[in-house]
């Protein structure tokens, strides 16, 4: 909030508010981290369904490749 406001509704001492302030840095640092994971993990499951895609295609499959193509779109959607 401007000013620190919200440490100041919370009447910490400036020790303690430069103490929350690092402890709120690690937690958006472990966030981040863990957010780089599951988009990781993510991108190695379309490369993988892009795979099977192709190989469906290739045996004429469909259905199926609708429904990996399908499978792809919404991940790549969630994904942003």
């Amino acid at each position: 909030h401007a000013g620190g406001t919200c440490f100041a509704d919370q009447e910490l001492t400036r020790e303690q508010a430069i103490l929350e302030v690092d402890r709120l840095a690690q937690e958006l640092h472990n966030s981040k981290i863990e957010n780089d994971k599951l988009r990781n993990a993510a991108s190695q499951l379309v490369n993988q369904l892009e795979l099977a895609k192709e190989q469906n295609l290739k045996n004429g499959n469909d259905q199926r490749v609708f429904a990996l193509k399908f499978c792809i779109h919404e991940i790549k959607k969630a994904m942003g």
